[in-house]
């Protein structure tokens, strides 16, 4: 009896953290170029990371301390973690498998904090059941506040983001707004089947508003999503939904959806008078623009980087590695970017985990919906069973991002509780020395990993760079240093380019094939000879080159290199240093061949080192290839 107020201080102290980790979502970073998943990210690993030593103490009074593992939904996902770190150590990137970016957190790290944070809800349901209320109601809560944003968005409140008419509300993109509302909709509809009469009104209307902010992201996926969702809830083959006043959704599920569908119109059309209508609509209807056709493309380049790494990937987070070879001059019309993922959660795990990561996935989810299907008595599991459909259609067009991650791992979290056990856990003393270990690891988190990464994005914003030896993010920080040496103050601090230099020489170290970090990387070698007025540095020449030998379809090496050799030739020519002065245009010839200024030039090169021969035969190459230059070319030769 004695452990029993120390026992409730610790299931407060875990049920405080995970509701943090749970509010993470709303946390915002404005001021950094790649705003809104920044803080998210940070805030979700220091509640995980925090919570540790309290989850391990809580963990050690228990006399079975693993009877989480004996739920099905709970082994499959420990097997996809093994698939996903064995697939990370055999990829072909292995630290940005494991650390990932603050771009795209779809790290293993990150997997591994949403493991830890999903075991801490399981417990803390088990011990305290209202904590799995109070955290619905946090997420239905915080769901609804950034969908009601998305109401005023632009002229009642401040808009971040600019997306054509599309809104983001708080979470700097409608892709990830829509993909984030999905589960927390379907949430709200089951709650309006489990609460007081009097406050379903307020559920549905809940789930009403993040219908229309999902409509105003102008997100087809999330939209065709919903449709699923909905179809799956009103179709009569759902026996569920027929058991009237037994406390199941009934009959009056269609009766309320077909008056949601309304409610839905009205205030679409409402909100659409202030708003750009075209915009939305155009992008409803048409099947045939520049990101349609992308992620066509992208899904067949994961197919086809699939077929070399069959089994297990390139390692989660390399995608890159697969579409920066696969990238051809063609796609230019349809987008500029280098592409990091397929845009389509089944496709970036089969090419990047392999057939294991997606048996491993799948067996995942199967287990996940049978777990709801088999308590489909209860209305609510019904509801969260359309709304994870929901959000795995959606999923087919999009990839996961940090904060639908997070609402993904509560759906996980309620489905494995959602019959309360029956078996009655015999506790015992805690275990300080298992505490204590936790606290060590959550410390070391804290200052190798939470407070470094933390510091990076800070100074990230500011255009600074962080002095510390320990680095999360160096694509992030390489990137800041690029910028800054490359705006226009430059000239009066050339040293921002050297120390861009090393910072993208240790990346480069760390992440080989990151082809737009060598593009980077030889621009910025570029730069220094041009501020230096010297010709580029071999090193700059190699760069630019393996660039274009990791990418050969991208044009943005080839240019780099083309600026790099014409630079090369003026200050050759300045310097008459002319041996140079020829192999920098036999280089360019080689580049572009069907520039034919590059042959005037040299076979004037040839002239004035006094290789006659080679000038007459360079000249008479050109008259042949270009007729147009008859008359120039005669004249230079006259002038031999």
């Amino acid at each position: 009896m004695s452990i029993q107020p120390f026992d409730k201080y610790l299931t407060r102290a875990l049920g405080l953290f995970v509701f943090l980790a749970f509010l993470s979502p709303v946390f915002f970073w404005p001021t950094f170029y790649a705003p809104f998943s920044s803080l998210t990210l940070i805030s979700f690993f220091f509640c995980v990371e925090i919570a540790l030593p309290c989850y391990l103490l809580l963990l050690s009074q228990k006399k079975h301390p693993f009877d989480a593992f004996h739920h099905p939904v709970i082994r499959a996902i420990a097997l996809l973690m093994l698939v996903m770190i064995l697939s990370s150590f055999v990829g072909v990137d292995p630290l940005n498998s494991f650390l990932g970016t603050i771009d795209r957190p779809v790290s293993v790290l990150v997997y591994i904090h949403g493991f830890l944070l999903l075991l801490y809800t399981l417990e803390l349901f088990s011990r305290d059941g209202r904590w799995k209320t109070r955290i619905s109601l946090l997420i239905i809560s915080i769901a609804s506040v950034i969908a009601l944003y998305t109401f005023g968005e632009g002229w009642l409140w401040p808009t971040f983001v600019t997306f054509e008419g599309r809104t983001a509300s708080l979470l700097g993109s409608p892709n990830y707004l829509a993909s984030f509302l999905i589960l927390p909709t379907f949430l709200s509809i089951a709650y309006a089947s489990n609460v007081h009469k009097k406050m379903r009104p307020i559920f549905w209307m809940l789930a009403l508003s993040m219908v229309i902010a999902i409509v105003l992201s102008g997100t087809r996926g999330a939209l065709l999503g919903l449709i699923v969702g909905a179809l799956i809830l009103v179709t009569p083959s759902s026996s569920p939904l027929k058991r009237g006043r037994t406390g199941g959704l009934g009959t009056r599920v269609s009766k309320r959806m077909l008056l949601a569908g309304l409610l839905t119109f009205l205030g679409v059309f409402l909100v659409f008078s202030v708003t750009n209508v075209n915009s939305l609509m155009e992008r409803f209807t048409q099947t045939t623009d520049a990101n349609s056709s992308m992620r066509l493309v992208y899904w067949n380049m994961a197919v086809e980087g699939w077929k070399e790494h069959s089994f297990l990937g390139v390692g989660p987070g390399n995608f890159y590695t697969i579409a920066d070879p696969a990238f051809t001059p063609d796609l230019y019309q349809h987008t500029h970017a280098w592409p990091d993922s397929p845009h389509s959660t089944l496709f970036e795990r089969l090419s990047t985990t392999g057939l294991f990561g997606l048996f491993a996935w799948f067996l995942f989810l199967f287990f996940l919906m049978r777990a709801l299907w088999q308590h489909r008595t209860q209305p609510a599991n019904i509801a969260l069973l359309a709304g994870i459909i929901a959000y795995l259609v959606q999923g087919l067009f999009f990839f996961d991002g940090i904060s639908d991650f997070i609402l993904f791992l509560f759906v996980i979290a309620w489905t494995c509780t959602s019959t309360p056990s029956t078996t009655h856990q015999e506790h015992r003393s805690p275990s300080f020395l298992l505490g204590g270990a936790g606290g060590v690891l959550a410390l070391t988190g804290i200052f190798f990993l939470i407070l470094p990464l933390r510091t990076e994005v800070a100074l990230a914003g500011k255009q600074l760079l962080p002095q510390q030896q320990i680095i999360i993010d160096d694509l992030l920080i390489s990137q800041t240093a690029f910028e800054r040496a490359t705006t226009l103050n430059t000239t009066q601090d050339p040293a921002h380019v050297q120390e861009a230099i090393d910072l993208y020489v240790e990346s480069l170290d760390r992440h080989p094939l990151r082809q737009q970090a060598w593009n980077d990387l030889a621009w910025l070698y570029y730069i220094q000879a041009f501020l230096q007025q010297t010709i580029v540095s071999e090193e700059g020449i190699l760069s630019a080159q393996r660039a274009i030998q990791l990418a050969p379809g991208r044009i943005e090496a080839t240019s780099t290199l083309t600026q790099m050799l014409l630079h090369t030739a003026t200050i050759a020519s300045e310097q008459q240093q002319y041996p140079l002065l020829i192999e920098t245009y036999l280089s360019l010839i080689e580049l572009q061949p069907t520039t034919y200024s590059y042959l005037a030039n040299l076979a004037t090169s040839y002239a004035l080192n006094g290789q006659i021969e080679e000038a007459i035969t360079t000249a008479n190459t050109l008259k042949h290839l270009d007729p147009q230059s008859t008359e120039s070319v005669n004249a230079f030769l006259e002038s031999l």
